[in-house]
C-alpha cells in the first residue's frame, strides 16, 4: 500500500500510522478508523456518501447500529487529527449526504514537510525552516482570526421539524375520534403561532407517505432535511390520559428534550394538551438549539 502526504501529515494505511512531519509526532489508528481514512483519502475534495463508507470499513455487514458506528469512528479520526496538530476542519460533514476530506494529497512528501532533513547550510539555495514556520504561523494565525470572525450577513441557523401522529394506547375515554392525529396537527399550527426563532416545520401531508416505516426517522432526515423529529404517545390512565412527547435529532435519534402531560377526562382536551407541550418547548427553545 502506498503512502498518503497531505498538509503536514504522512499516513500508512498498511499499519495506521499517522504522522506529522513537522513535529514528529505520531499516532496509530485502529484499523477501521484507517480505513475510513483512506476512503476519504481516494476520493480527496469529494463527497463520499454513508454507503461507500460502510462498505469499505464493514464489508461484512455485520454493524447493528451504522449510525451510531459511523459518528464514533468519525469522532475518532478528528480526535486523532487534532492530536497531530492538524485542523479537525479538514474532515467535514456533509448533512444527510456523507463526508468530505478537504485536503490536497500527494505521492511524495514536499521539500518543505522533511523539517530537519532540510539542508541548513546557509548557502544560496538551502531551506531554512525557521523563516518558514514563523510565515506559516502567521499565516495560520491570520486564517483563525477570519474563521472565528462575525459574519453579520449570515442568518440564524435552521432547524427542519417534523411531528409524527402519536401512538395510541388503551380506549381513550372521551377522545375524540383520530386523536392521535389531532394531537399532532394541533401541535404543529401552536408552534407555527409561538413563531420559535430557526424553527422551520414541515407539515403532515409531507410526512404521511412515511409514517409506516421502521425507519421513518432515516428517511424523513434524507428526503425532508429534517433534522428534527417530534413522536408521542396517548396512554390510558385510571381516570383520564396520559400524553408523553419526545423531541429526537435526527438521523442518530438522540432524545435531547421529553414531557408528559396528565389530564382526567373532564379537561382533557387536544388543544390543552398541545398548549401545555407548546409551551415547555418554547421555554426551553434557546438551550435546546444550542444542544445541536
Amino acid at each position: 500500500m502506498k503512502k498518503h502526504y497531505f498538509n503536514q501529515l504522512e499516513f500508512d494505511p498498511s499499519d495506521g500510522s499517522l504522522i506529522n512531519r513537522s513535529s514528529g509526532q505520531e499516532t496509530t489508528l485502529r484499523p477501521q478508523v484507517a480505513r475510513l481514512l483512506e476512503t476519504l483519502l481516494a476520493r480527496a475534495n469529494e463527497v463520499v456518501s454513508r454507503d461507500e463508507l460502510s462498505r469499505a470499513i464493514w464489508a461484512d455487514n455485520r454493524i447493528v447500529d451504522f449510525e451510531a458506528g459511523m459518528a464514533a469512528l468519525v469522532r475518532e479520526l478528528r480526535q486523532s487529527l487534532s492530536s497531530l496538530d492538524a485542523s479537525t476542519d479538514l474532515l467535514q460533514t456533509i448533512p444527510r449526504r456523507g463526508y468530505r476530506l478537504n485536503v490536497d494529497t500527494r505521492d511524495a512528501p514536499d521539500q518543505d514537510w522533511q523539517g530537519s532533513n532540510q539542508p541548513d547550510d546557509g548557502e544560496p539555495g538551502g531551506l531554512n525552516a525557521k523563516p518558514w514556520l514563523g510565515v506559516l504561523a502567521l499565516l495560520l494565525l491570520v486564517a483563525c482570526v477570519f474563521a472565528f470572525w462575525p459574519d453579520n450577513n449570515t442568518g440564524p441557523e435552521r432547524h427542519a421539524l417534523v411531528i409524527l401522529p402519536f401512538e395510541r394506547y388503551g380506549d381513550l375515554h372521551q377522545a375524540p375520534e383520530h386523536t392521535e392525529f389531532l394531537v399532532a396537527d394541533t401541535l404543529l399550527a401552536k408552534l407555527w403561532q409561538a413563531n420559535l426563532p430557526g424553527l422551520q416545520l414541515i407539515g403532515r401531508s409531507s410526512v404521511q407517505a412515511y409514517t409506516e416505516r421502521a425507519d421513518v426517522a432515516r428517511i424523513v432526515a434524507e428526503q425532508l432535511n429534517a433534522n428534527l423529529i417530534l413522536e408521542g404517545d396517548l396512554i390510558t390512565e385510571a381516570n383520564g390520559w396520559r400524553v408523553e412527547a419526545r423531541l429526537l435529532v435526527l438521523p442518530a435519534g438522540t432524545v435531547i428534550w421529553s414531557d408528559a402531560v396528565l389530564v382526567d377526562e373532564a379537561e382533557a382536551t387536544v388543544d390543552l394538551i398541545a398548549g401545555q407541550f407548546v409551551q415547555a418547548l418554547s421555554e426551553q427553545w434557546a438551550t435546546l438549539k444550542e444542544s445541536q
